[in-house]
């Protein structure tokens, strides 16, 4: 059954990480055992209650950040046509994110190879180098990591969602921005078990569409 937790051993679990979780803190939830996987290895899905609570883990609000994403962007899993075009059921959300909804133009590529394509995930030492190039004594600046977004985007003639107005927000002080909008979405998140079912997961998704813009922006900080 879909919402069931299965058994996989550590190879398995490598490589949903690698190819499909496609995120630094799922991944690594899933490598562990923390983030238990559901329905079956070739086509994982989540609970979106357990990354809830692992992101909210020591008082903070990750997790509510990452309901947002989890609903708004994975809501789709494998069909019978190998794509991801069947919904999948409430209070669950795809591990498959090359490919899915939250896979954009203009990524940092350095977890995810074309953003089109399912089981697309790889490390690319190439593209991260691009980022670790940009630290000083070790530290990068928020200010850097807007500009790193920047230049994936300008790198992408895919890349069509950012405006001027955007490119220069990013290299001021992207810290500045997720600052003055997240607190807003999260609030509407928070505790809140009714997000992640029927129309208020299709007003997530709505969300998504109209607000690309600040999505990505954060999706490219935290999910690479």
């Amino acid at each position: 059954m879909t919402g069931d937790a299965i058994q996989l051993d550590q190879k398995a679990l490598s490589e949903i990480a690698e190819k499909k979780a496609t995120c630094p803190f799922i991944a690594t939830a899933v490598v562990t055992g923390r983030l238990p996987v559901r329905n079956e290895a070739t086509n994982p899905v989540a609970s979106i209650e357990d990354v809830r609570r692992l992101g909210n883990t020591g008082g903070g609000d990750l997790g509510d950040l990452l309901v947002l994403f989890a609903t708004g962007n994975h809501a789709f899993m494998r069909g019978l046509t190998g794509q991801l075009n069947q919904k999948v059921p409430d209070g669950l959300f795809s591990l498959d994110f090359p490919g899915s909804q939250g896979s954009h133009p203009g990524h940092s590529g350095i977890l995810e190879g074309d953003p089109t394509q399912l089981d697309s995930g790889r490390l690319s030492l190439e593209d991260f180098e691009r980022l670790e190039r940009r630290a000083i004594e070790g530290l990068i600046r928020r200010s850097d990591v807007g500009k790193f977004i920047a230049e994936n985007l300008h790198r992408d003639p895919k890349s069509k969602v950012f405006g001027a107005s955007v490119a220069r927000l990013l290299a001021d002080d992207l810290g500045s921005f997720v600052a003055s909008v997240g607190p807003d979405l999260l609030e509407r998140l928070r505790g809140s078990n009714d997000v992640v079912n029927g129309p208020h997961r299709e007003l997530e998704e709505n969300s998504r569409n109209s607000s690309a813009k600040t999505i990505s922006l954060v999706r490219a900080v935290s999910m690479g």
